[in-house]
């Protein structure tokens, strides 16, 4: 029988093999440096990140362990003590956890004195500690299975953080797991106070950006989608379509970072919090909508393109039929995406997908000869590969939820829309290569 105190008390997560901190080793100063240093007392590590990142690294390829936004990332202000006890972990309202006089930790929540205004010039109050989960893919090549923590102190790199996370929560529908994401340092200008004055310096902010090369497919998709289905929904509601309002009110404006102090979890001051009047997204612990979405979600047995262990996006194909050029670009992206995030195929998928697009081409009288050779040709014109065998295991999945669709008892049935378009690109990659038909 599970033992409460552990199932209840333990976090899900990969074991951490490191920190990754922005500041000098303790005893060198609070210096905020302009590059990312690696605090493990793990020495192959050492020698790993080195190889790997070299001995001053300004930027990392990484991935997201986590589905959740909030499995990855967190922020709270915290008060720690002597050995390593916290004392205070507040969400800018009220303590979560807080540790009484005689040392009990209390997870019942309790308005903040300090956040209310109440005690606001107490000397020792809480500050603010960010920590954000990733994966190294050349560290794990090299057999180091777990995360990177990256610890902040600063306002500005939670925001940047923060704001990051969330619009890609959003782009890939809550299941950030896997993404591939750029850490980096950037110098940037910020605005601190400095003996009562209001001061401009450069600074090294931290900053969290998708891979260019995986936004930019995904950007595509997007694009596609927005062109094959706005068409038709202004048509059916009998609006033309028309521009984009250009007016100077309709252009998102963002105010430069606002003020920061150096600090560096435990190694640096803790930075001042934003003036009331400043601009930008407050910080916030709720779950996202991407989030809420996910978990109100019906089982994925009764959603998406038919297949449940789909983990990418869940909408249903735009109505009606697609070009052959939208079909491809839209199955190699999605592809792409699985084959970047390591999908791995069970045994009977790759044989699964054969059957599937076999079943776009069995009308009646079909040969056997004219089912495998549609099936070869629309392999051939989606990815350049018209044997099977040749296909990554993204190609195999894209192409397989593709062409069937769930049905209400549970089974699998060809999709009437990719039967369509199977036809159309047959049509097509005959044309191609100088042919009207099937010669049979």
């Amino acid at each position: 029988m599970p033992v409460g105190g552990i199932v209840n008390d333990v976090r899900r997560g990969w074991r951490v093999l490191g920190r990754v901190k922005k500041g000098a080793p303790k005893g060198q100063g609070l210096h905020n440096r302009n590059y990312f240093r690696l605090d493990t007392n793990d020495e192959d590590l050492l020698h790993a990140w080195a190889d790997v990142y070299g001995a001053e690294p300004r930027s990392l390829d990484v991935t997201l362990p986590y589905d959740l936004l909030r499995d990855n990332w967190d922020q709270w202000l915290e008060l720690w003590g002597a050995g390593g006890t916290l004392k205070v972990r507040c969400n800018g309202t009220d303590w979560v956890q807080w540790r009484d006089s005689q040392g009990v930790l209390h997870n019942d929540p309790r308005p903040c004195p300090w956040c209310s205004g109440e005690r606001a010039n107490d000397p020792n109050q809480h500050q603010l500690v960010g920590r954000l989960f990733v994966m190294s893919p050349p560290l794990l090549e090299r057999g180091f299975s777990g995360v990177l923590m990256l610890v902040t102190g600063s306002w500005n790199d939670c925001r940047n953080i923060e704001r990051t996370l969330r619009t890609v929560d959003d782009i890939v529908d809550g299941e950030l797991g896997g993404v591939p994401m750029v850490l980096s340092r950037s110098c940037e200008k910020i605005t601190m106070t400095r003996d009562g004055k209001r001061v401009r310096r450069d600074d090294w902010l931290v900053r969290l950006d998708p891979n260019a090369q995986w936004l930019q497919r995904r950007m595509e998709l997007q694009r596609l989608r927005a062109i094959e289905s706005r068409p038709r929904a202004t048509a059916a509601a009998g609006v033309a379509p028309t521009g984009a309002d250009s007016s100077d009110d309709q252009i998102p404006f963002d105010e430069p970072p606002v003020a920061e102090d150096d600090w560096d979890g435990p190694n640096g001051p803790y930075d001042e919090p934003p003036p009331d009047d400043d601009e930008g997204e407050p910080i916030s612990t709720g779950p996202t909508d991407a989030q809420q979405a996910r978990d109100n979600a019906p089982p994925a047995s009764t959603r998406g393109r038919g297949n449940p262990l789909y983990k990418g996006d869940t909408s249903p194909p735009s109505p009606g039929v697609r070009s052959p050029e939208t079909v491809q670009k839209e199955l190699k992206a999605q592809a792409w995406d699985l084959d970047h995030k390591g999908v791995v195929l069970s045994g009977q998928q790759r044989g699964a997908m054969v059957g599937a697009l076999n079943t776009l081409f069995q009308t009646e009288g079909a040969s056997a000869e004219r089912i495998a050779q549609g099936r070869h040709l629309v392999q051939d014109y989606v990815f350049g590969k018209p044997k099977s065998e040749d296909l990554t295991p993204g190609e195999v999945l894209s192409l397989l939820w593709w062409a069937q669709t769930r049905t209400d008892d549970g089974g699998y049935a060809p999709s009437p829309q990719a039967m369509k378009e199977a036809q159309v690109i047959e049509k097509e990659a005959l044309a191609a290569g100088g042919q009207d038909e099937i010669p049979w």
